[in-house]
């Protein structure tokens, strides 16, 4: 999970523009679900695929399964990965956050 912290010292990283941190009250490694919302495009689940392989193998995506938004412009996938510590979820985020395709991460 990762939230907001405006006032804290700990040295929070910056995500889309804000400082950001990881809730250190989560254990790893772990099961992390993540909502990524990309734009409709031909192809679009082996783009997110091509994506999440830059940062994660392959056999530790879990699943992913896709919904397409009522107006056709985006669509939703909810993906488990396997996340073995702390930085390697931070580096997925950021990862994804800067790809122009993606239009929101959760």
């Amino acid at each position: 999970m990762i939230t907001s912290t405006p006032g804290d010292t700990s040295g929070p990283r910056q995500l889309n523009g804000k400082s950001a941190r990881i809730q250190s009250h989560l254990e790893f490694p772990r099961i992390v679900e993540i909502k990524i919302f990309l734009k409709a495009t031909e192809g679009v689940e082996t783009q997110l695929r091509t994506m999440l392989n830059e940062k994660c193998p392959q056999e530790d995506i879990i699943s992913i399964s896709c919904r397409s938004s009522k107006g056709g412009k985006y669509h939703s996938f909810t993906c488990r990965i396997w996340i073995v510590d702390e930085t390697e979820l931070e580096e997925l985020y950021q990862y994804l956050s800067s790809q122009e395709q993606v239009l929101y991460l959760l």
